[in-house]
C-alpha cells in the first residue's frame, strides 16, 4: 500500500503512477494495481505485495552478484521497460532500489519487475488530428532520477528518452557486479566528470541488447530454473534449522531410553525386597515353633518330679508298678512328640519348598515382564525411527521456493505453474533450454521480436 498526503511542498506523482499502472494493466508480468482512492487529506493505491529489492538482496550477500544472476536481472530489467515503451512512458528513475522480485516464495520469487513509477514521463502525445506522435523536448527540466545510475542527458538537463532508461540499466547492472567507479561519490559535479572520461557503449535496440545478453547466458551455461545465490543461504538455513530439530528428537529418544531403564531397576529392586521379606516370615516362623517345643518339654518335666514325689507312701511293689506305668507313659509321650516333631518337620519343609516354588514362579514370570517390556519398547523404538526417518515426511525442508523432494536433492528448481498457453505442450518432451521459456514466457524470442511502437 502506498500513501501520498496532499501537500503543495512536494509534487504529487502518485497520481502519475496509478495512471501508467492502469495502462499496464493488459501486459503480462507487471506490478498489478487492487484499489485507488483520494481522500480529503491523501490519496493511497493497493498493489500486489512483492518481495526483496535487488539492493536489499546485494546487501544481504555482502559483494557483488556473480555472472550467472547478473545476466537473469538485466534480461527481466530489459522486459520491464519494454513493456513500459510500449505504452509510451519513459520510467525517468532505474535503479537496483526499483527492481524487486514478485514475491517472497514460489514461482514468482525468481521472477524481476518494475515498480516505483512516479517519476515516468509520457513522451507520446495526440496530435489534433487524433494521431500520436512525440513530444516536444524542453530544453530545462528539472533533475529527476538518482545521480549515480543516470546518463549525462539528465546532468546536463536535458529531456530525457528510451535510450536514458536503457543507460540506467546497463549502470545497475554494473554497480551490482563489479562496482561503479564513483558509487562512493555524492558530488554531482564529481560524477559528471568521471562519467564523461569513461566511454559508454552505443546504443542499442532492444532486440540487440537480447541478443548479446543471451549469447552470454548460453555461453556460461545460466539457466533461468537455477536458484539464485541468495537463495542458496536461506536453504542452508532451513537445513540448520531441520538439524537441530533431529538433534531434540534423538535427545528426547534418550531420554526416554533413560527413564525406561530406571523403571526397570526399579522393579528388580521391589522384587528383591520382597524375597527379603519373605524369608524374615520364615525364620520368624521357625524361632515361635522352636520356643512351643521348649514350653512343652519344660511341662513334662514337672509332671515327672510331681510323680515321683507322690510315690514315697506305697509299697516296693506298687512303686515298681507304678515306675513300669510312668514308663510306659512317658515311652507313649515321648513317641507321640517324635511323631509330632516330624509332622512338624514335614510341614515346614512342604512351606519351603512351597515358597521356593512360588520364588521360581515369581522370577520366571518377572522375566516374562522383561522381556515381554522389552519387546514393546523395541518396537516402540522402532516405530518412531521408521516414521522420523521416511522421506517427504511432515518435516521436510521448506526452502525460500516451492519445490519437490528431487529439486532439494540437485539444488535445482523445477517449475512449479505452467502458463495457460502452455497447456497443450504437457504431453511435449522439453530441453533445458526450451523449459526455462515455457516457465518464465516473459523471457521467450518472440517477446522481443515484436516491439510495439506507440506513435
Amino acid at each position: 500500500m502506498k500513501v501520498e498526503y496532499d501537500s503543495q511542498e512536494f509534487d504529487r506523482t502518485l497520481q502519475i503512477e496509478v495512471h501508467i499502472l492502469t495502462k499496464l494493466k493488459q501486459s503480462k508480468d507487471v506490478l498489478n494495481i487492487i484499489d485507488c482512492g483520494k481522500r480529503k487529506h491523501y490519496t493511497y493505491m493497493v498493489t500486489t505485495l512483492c518481495g526483496k529489492d535487488l539492493m536489499a538482496l546485494k546487501l544481504k550477500i555482502q559483494r557483488g552478484f556473480n555472472d550467472t544472476t547478473a545476466m537473469r536481472v538485466a534480461l527481466f530489467t530489459l522486459y520491464g521497460l519494454k513493456q513500459l515503451h510500449e505504452v509510451g512512458f519513459v520510467h525517468r528513475d532505474v535503479k537496483p532500489g526499483n527492481i524487486m522480485t514478485a514475491a517472497n516464495r514460489g514461482h514468482d520469487s525468481r521472477f524481476l519487475i518494475l515498480i516505483d513509477f512516479g517519476m515516468a514521463r509520457s513522451f507520446v502525445i495526440t496530435g489534433d488530428d487524433g494521431r500520436k506522435k512525440l513530444r516536444p523536448m524542453r530544453r530545462k527540466i528539472p533533475l529527476r532520477g538518482t545521480v549515480r545510475y543516470c546518463s549525462m542527458n539528465v546532468h546536463e538537463r536535458t529531456e530525457q528518452g528510451r535510450s536514458d532508461d536503457l543507460i540506467a540499466m546497463i549502470y545497475t547492472i554494473i554497480f551490482l557486479t563489479i562496482g561503479l567507479p564513483w558509487a562512493q561519490i555524492k558530488n554531482e559535479n564529481e560524477i559528471m566528470s568521471m562519467k564523461k572520461s569513461t566511454k559508454d557503449a552505443t546504443l542499442f535496440e532492444f532486440q540487440t541488447i537480447r541478443f548479446q545478453l543471451m549469447t552470454a547466458i548460453n555461453r556460461l551455461k545460466i539457466n533461468f530454473l537455477d536458484p539464485y545465490e541468495w537463495e542458496d543461504e536461506e536453504i542452508e538455513k532451513m537445513a540448520k534449522v531441520e538439524q537441530e530439530e533431529k538433534e531434540e528428537k534423538e535427545k528426547e529418544k534418550q531420554r526416554e531410553k533413560e527413564m525406561e531403564k530406571k523403571k526397570e531397576k526399579e522393579k528388580e529392586n521391589e522384587k528383591e525386597k520382597e524375597k527379603e521379606e519373605e524369608k524374615k516370615v520364615d525364620k520368624e516362623k521357625e524361632y515361635e515353633m522352636g520356643k512351643e517345643k521348649q514350653k512343652e518339654n519344660d511341662l513334662k518335666r514337672g509332671q515327672m518330679e510331681t510323680a515321683k514325689s507322690a510315690k514315697s507312701t506305697d509299697g516296693v511293689f506298687g512303686e515298681a508298678d507304678e515306675e513300669k506305668k510312668l514308663k510306659v507313659k512317658t515311652s507313649d509321650e515321648q513317641q507321640k512328640t517324635s511323631n509330632v516333631d516330624i509332622c512338624n518337620k514335614l510341614h515346614s519343609a512342604k512351606d519351603l519348598a512351597s515358597s521356593h516354588s512360588d520364588a521360581n514362579e515369581n522370577s520366571q514370570m518377572g522375566s516374562v515382564t522383561k522381556t515381554g517390556d522389552r519387546k514393546h519398547f523395541f518396537s516402540k523404538f522402532f516405530v518412531t525411527v521408521t516414521s522420523s526417518a521416511v522421506p517427504g515426511h511432515v518435516n521436510d525442508m521448506e526452502t525460500a521456493i516451492d519445490y519437490d523432494q528431487s529439486e532439494y536433492r540437485t539444488k535445482k528448481a523445477l517449475p512449479s505453474k505452467l502458463n495457460n498457453d502452455s497447456s497443450a505442450c504437457i504431453h511435449r518432451v522439453f530441453s533445458e533450454e526450451e523449459l526455462q521459456f515455457v516457465v518464465y514466457p516473459a523471457i521467450a524470442p518472440n517477446n522481443f521480436t515484436e516491439v510495439i511502437i506507440p506513435f
